[in-house]
């Protein structure tokens, strides 16, 4: 299953002083082979970032190979048949 590390609150950080650093973050992300990001949804900044990098990873882990097996492929997945 993919995952991604995800540093939430980004907007308060400079209030408070109990963090996680960003390089101990992405070390433990690189570590465990995981994407990460620092995001704040208050502010809404790298949510949409973040949301994608979900949606790749999970189209690609879980949905492609299930296309290529039941549609014989990417390339004949969304291909009009002419079978009348």
């Amino acid at each position: 299953m993919p995952k991604i590390l995800v540093g939430n609150k980004l907007d308060l950080i400079e209030q408070s002083g109990d963090y996680v650093s960003s390089d101990e973050a992405r070390a433990l992300a690189e570590e465990h082979k995981m994407n990460y990001f620092e995001v704040s949804a208050m502010e809404g900044r790298n949510i949409s970032d973040m949301m994608n990098s979900v949606i790749t990873l999970v189209y690609e882990a879980k949905l492609k190979p299930n296309i290529a097996e039941n549609f014989g492929g990417q390339e004949e997945y969304g291909r009009a048949s002419n079978n009348f």
